[in-house]
């Protein structure tokens, strides 16, 4: 099938700039491989921008990942991280110190590619937010950004300012010493601060 799709592609819209893909972990499958292989015949191949979600905590040939992509104008790896070395293992398979070493050394070789650091942000996060900033300053990523888990509702991290208001506000305020004044991971909590403590959802769902 996916054959056929990037066949298609290379064929038919040959003035395509912007291919995203979506859903899975793609660095587990052999077939992503291929299909990258393929789209760099693409008639329009060094004018297309590439973005994909990933973990980047697989085993996974960091040479041949980025040989592929050097085939293409631009790619935006999107890496969900969704929590920091404390809390990192139970949302994501793998390990921190995976992840770490893949960024590592994936930036050594390539300079061509950006990183970004996602964090999807709920009342776990929330609990434990100076570590997971702390975490992110530490990793050699291009840009940060964070996204608020608004459903189910007794996940909303703004559910904390029912009791606790005074504490969530200064961790975050602490927070704001890890970020090494860079400038996205810094736009990152003041995201999750107007959110967190300008919402709040009926007492029910903190109940």
């Amino acid at each position: 099938q996916y054959f056929k799709i990037i066949h298609d592609l290379n064929q038919n819209f040959k003035n395509i700039s912007k291919i995203q893909f979506a859903g899975g972990e793609l660095l587990y499958q052999k077939d992503f491989y291929k299909v990258l292989n393929m789209l760099s015949f693409h008639p329009n191949a060094e004018n297309i921008e590439l973005t994909f979600h990933t973990n980047f905590n697989a085993n996974f040939d960091i040479e041949k990942l980025s040989h592929l992509l050097s085939n293409f104008k631009k790619s935006i790896i999107i890496i969900s991280i969704d929590g920091g070395e404390n809390i990192y293992s139970f949302f994501r398979s793998g390990t921190w110190n995976k992840l770490e070493s893949n960024i590592e050394k994936f930036k050594k070789i390539n300079d061509t590619s950006e990183l970004l650091g996602s964090c999807t942000t709920s009342i776990y996060q929330i609990m434990d937010i100076e570590n997971i900033i702390s975490s992110f300053s530490k990793l050699n990523l291009n840009e940060f950004n964070a996204s608020i888990v608004q459903v189910p509702r007794y996940l909303n991290p703004s559910l904390l300012n029912h009791n606790f208001k005074k504490y969530v506000s200064d961790d975050i305020e602490r927070s704001y010493s890890f970020t090494k004044k860079i400038p996205s991971l810094i736009k990152t909590i003041d995201y999750i601060k107007d959110y967190t403590l300008n919402n709040l959802f009926d007492i029910k769902y903190f109940k």
